[in-house]
């Protein structure tokens, strides 16, 4: 079971071929989003806009639980653009 403590990323980043993989990574917290994801998720989706490889970016969540707030997030990274 994948579980976010001390010291270990709330975002887990992986990329194949041009897929960028973005996992929220809260599961005892249900994956929902606080200020500290909301600006980690906005700097990883900042770096992958700039990257000319990925053409396409999936947001997900580790574990069995989905992620909440998708519309907020959508809408918090959209205004710190």
């Amino acid at each position: 079971m994948d579980v976010a403590g001390p010291g270990v990323s709330e975002v887990v980043l992986s990329i194949k071929e041009t897929v960028a993989i973005v996992q929220i990574n809260r599961p005892l917290k249900r994956n929902a989003l606080s200020q500290d994801l909301i600006n980690e998720l906005s700097g990883i989706l900042r770096k992958l806009n700039r990257d000319p490889a990925v053409r396409a970016v999936v947001l997900t969540s580790v574990g069995q639980t989905p992620f909440c707030g998708v519309n907020q997030v959508l809408i918090t990274l959209d205004k710190s653009y």
